[in-house]
């Protein structure tokens, strides 16, 4: 190599052989069976380690207690994330092959994006959805002599989104695994509460790659306004990143769940700098 000559590398390419570990849970479904643990993270565990994964629990996530004379259906991912919903917890899939129990409302902050010289920000885009919006949950159960039960929450009339206005009703069914009436109705306002955006309005943000961010991470967003940088927590919900013709993505777009009154905030410091 001459004198003051630079080797850059060009790259490579790797071919890597996948399974999908989360098409087990669905494919290995449940024929009447019983619980046999007294929480639902302990059950959960039970109900993954019998198809051959592990979990991980994340601190922050609060056990309960399984209702009496609980019997599952048939899908054991629909059992899994029951008992989920119980504890305000979602899934997510680790690099070993296990799973992780988070915490809905995310894990971190892990990571700043920010611009300037050092920054890895590109762009940022607020967007409205009603993808995944339900203003109504219907949960469906039954006693242990086999009577109907029944449980309805709806978002109040003075809520933008609520049945009763513009928007329609929207409802969500569920299916229940309490045996009373209580537990039943109780299912359905926590589905409710936890399925709905309450509060949060969807941020694209376009930066620079972080192969190592995951869904319910939480990030620090700094948002430039007229008054310097206005900094936002967002929780990760969405992300893509690909290559071109063989040639790595150096960035990669990200959605994030961010408070409607933070993000009101920074409009105003946009507009008005104070």
């Amino acid at each position: 190599m001459p004198v003051g000559a630079l080797l850059v590398h060009s790259g490579g390419e790797v071919k890597v052989d996948a399974d999908e570990e989360y098409s087990s849970v669905v494919m290995a479904r449940l024929d009447a069976e019983p619980v046999t643990t007294a929480t639902s993270l302990a059950e959960v565990a039970r109900l993954l380690r019998d198809v051959g994964i592990s979990i991980t629990v994340t601190g922050g996530v609060i056990d309960r207690d399984v209702p009496a004379g609980l019997v599952y259906d048939e899908s054991r991912m629909d059992a899994v994330e029951d008992h989920l919903d119980r504890v305000q917890a979602a899934h997510r899939m680790t690099g070993d092959g296990s799973i992780e129990i988070v915490p809905v409302a995310g894990v971190g902050p892990v990571w700043e994006i920010g611009g300037g010289d050092a920054g890895v920000l590109i762009d940022v885009n607020r967007a409205s959805s009603d993808d995944g919006f339900y203003n109504q949950v219907i949960s469906r159960g039954e006693t242990e002599d086999g009577q109907q039960l029944r449980g309805y929450a709806e978002l109040p009339a003075e809520h933008p989104l609520s049945p009763r206005g513009p928007m329609g009703p929207v409802p969500m069914f569920h299916r229940s695994p309490a045996k009373t009436a209580d537990g039943v109705q109780a299912d359905a306002d926590t589905l409710l509460w936890n399925r709905t955006d309450s509060g949060e309005v969807s941020v694209h943000v376009t930066c620079l790659l972080h192969p190592g961010l995951q869904l319910h991470d939480l990030v620090n967003l700094n948002m430039p306004t007229r008054a310097g940088e206005q900094q936002i927590p967002g929780r990760v919900v969405a992300m893509a990143f690909g290559s071109t013709s063989g040639t790595p993505s150096k960035s990669m777009e990200i959605e994030l769940k961010v408070s409607s009154d933070l993000l009101m905030a920074v409009a105003w410091r946009v507009r008005y700098g104070a």
